[in-house]
């Protein structure tokens, strides 16, 4: 009987077994649907955010303001934008990505109404986004990374596991 030999034998033992073993799976269960909520509520208002300020510059390039929407994204909005004639919009080009921020940002530029490609595999050097304006025109984006991820949440997933942590180690003190 393995069991036997992992319990402790004195009841103060015991006692903090049956206090902190349901503490824990508490916070482990909690820190779960806290981290996936606020990432996705936060990824969902991030991508928002990005899509409609790819929304002004689509307009301003419309109406052939296209400097102004240049120096509008590189100053105000950390985006930088190329206008090409032409430019590899094929779904072989990008892979289909999983995962909450894929997912947000695909639902945010559908509300475009304007066909387009994403690419999510090189966060660290910005997400890349290209815009099929008319027949002619592709607008190529690089959103900085800063602009759709925030590692806020990460923070708060590191302070649960310091929390964590420091009860194992008073789960142990206290182990016979």
């Amino acid at each position: 009987m393995i069991f036997k030999k992992i319990i402790p034998l004195s009841l103060l033992g015991r006692s903090i077994i049956i206090i902190f073993v349901p503490i824990i799976v508490l916070v482990i269960i909690t820190s779960i649907i806290f981290y996936q909520t606020s990432w996705n509520i936060i990824s969902k208002r991030l991508t928002q955010s990005v899509v409609a300020d790819i929304n002004v510059l689509v307009k301003l390039i419309d109406k052939n303001l296209e400097f102004e929407a240049r120096q509008i994204a590189k100053e105000d909005f950390k985006m930088k934008i190329k206008i090409e004639d032409n430019a590899n919009m094929s779904a072989n080009s990008y892979k289909e990505q999983r995962g909450i921020l894929s997912n947000r940002l695909k639902q945010s530029l559908i509300d475009l109404s304007i066909p387009f490609v994403y690419d999510l595999s090189n966060i660290d050097e910005g997400v890349e986004i290209i815009l099929q304006i008319n027949e002619k025109k592709f607008l190529l984006i690089n959103v900085d990374k800063d602009r759709l991820y925030s590692e806020t949440a990460f923070v708060f997933f590191v302070m649960d596991d310091i929390c964590f942590n420091s009860s194992f180690i008073f789960f142990l003190f206290f182990y016979e």
